[in-house]
C-alpha cells in the first residue's frame, strides 16, 4: 500500500503477538477459527497471518495476547492476501470498540513498543 492510498488513522506498531481469532460470514455463519500471530497492530486494526477461509466483509473476533494479559476485540476483515496454501495475511479494522477496550489496547501497545 502506498502513502497516497494508506487510509490508516492511527500509528501502526510492527509487533508479533499471539492472537486467537474467530471468523463470521455476513450471514452470521462460522467461517473458521485459528491461533496465529499479528504482524502489526494499531488502535484501529491489525494485520495477522491466518486461514485462507477469510473473506473481505467477514466479521472477526480477535483476542490479542501479551504475557498474561489479553484483550478481545470485534472487527471486520478489510482485505485478504494469499501467502501459501491455506495461509494468508488478513487486514482487520476494529469495530464498535469501547473506550475502555481502546485504552487497554493503547496501554498494551505503548508498553510493548517502549
Amino acid at each position: 500500500m502506498t502513502a497516497s492510498t494508506d487510509k490508516r488513522r492511527h500509528p501502526r506498531f510492527e509487533l508479533t503477538l499471539p492472537v486467537k481469532y474467530q471468523l463470521f460470514g455476513a450471514d452470521g455463519g462460522d467461517h473458521g477459527c485459528g491461533i496465529s500471530r499479528s504482524l502489526d497492530v494499531s488502535k484501529g486494526g491489525l494485520k495477522l497471518v491466518g486461514s485462507a477461509n477469510a473473506v473481505p466483509g467477514d466479521g472477526i473476533s480477535i483476542t490479542v495476547h501479551s504475557g498474561a494479559d489479553g484483550i478481545t476485540l470485534k472487527g471486520k476483515v478489510c482485505w485478504v492476501q494469499q501467502l501459501a496454501y491455506r495461509q494468508c495475511e488478513i487486514g482487520v479494522s476494529f469495530e464498535k470498540i469501547q473506550a475502555e477496550e481502546e485504552e487497554r489496547l493503547y496501554r498494551l501497545l505503548e508498553g510493548l513498543s517502549a
